[in-house]
Parts: structure tokens; C-alpha cells; sequence
């Protein structure tokens, strides 16, 4: 889907689609960060954790594709990952916060029955 598309189709699916970005964006800087300072032991461990985090910013969207993305479902495992991404590194906090944003967002208007 293309960004206008992914707006259209609704808002809280965009923050996390935001969200996620972000978070990929500012965990890439940090693993270029943790490459470019530390120790060989502090590298193993901090691009292992920076690493999953990378993987949740790509996986945090997915359950919101497809004909029917409007369940609470879908938007609480997307808020699971977002708050794994928040929790996993620092750069990740923004993004992971936003998506979260968007996760919960998507949630009360599902639970509440209402559009966007």
C-alpha cells in the first residue's frame, strides 16, 4: 500500500505505520552508533538486542494488513510489539511510543465501535 492509500484506510493503522518507521530509522543510527563505540563484548550484546528491536519495527505493521485490519486483535498484538520495541532500546522509545500511540488509538476505536 502507498502512504496516501495507508492514510485512507485509516489513521490509527498510519501512526503505527509511523511509528514503526521511526523506530527503524532511530535503531539503525543506534547500531551504527554501537559499532562505531564500544568494546567487542558491549557490540555482541547491544547489536543483539538493536537487532531484535530492527526485526519487531518491520513485524509491528504486519498484523494490520490485509481486507479487514479493524479488529482489537490485530491492534493488541501490534501494541505488544510496539511496547517490546519501546522497551528494547533507547533510540526505539519515539518510535515505539508513537506506534503504541497508534495501537491503543486503534483499539479504543474498535472496542468503542466507532470510525476513525
Amino acid at each position: 500500500m502507498r502512504i496516501l492509500e495507508r492514510w485512507r484506510a485509516g489513521r490509527p493503522e498510519f501512526v503505527v505505520l509511523a511509528g514503526s518507521v521511526v523506530g527503524f530509522g532511530s535503531n539503525v543510527a543506534g547500531l551504527a552508533w554501537v559499532f562505531l563505540s564500544g568494546s567487542e563484548v558491549q557490540i555482541l550484546g547491544s547489536a543483539a538486542v538493536t537487532t531484535a528491536a530492527l526485526v519487531l519495527c518491520v513485524l509491528a505493521p504486519l498484523p494490520l494488513r490485509g481486507a479487514h485490519p479493524r479488529t482489537a486483535r490485530r491492534f493488541g498484538i501490534a501494541g505488544l510489539a510496539a511496547s517490546i520495541i519501546a522497551l528494547l532500546t533507547a533510540p526505539g522509545v519515539i518510535g515505539g511510543g508513537i506506534a503504541l500511540a497508534g495501537a491503543i488509538w486503534g483499539l479504543l476505536v474498535t472496542e468503542g465501535g466507532g470510525g476513525a
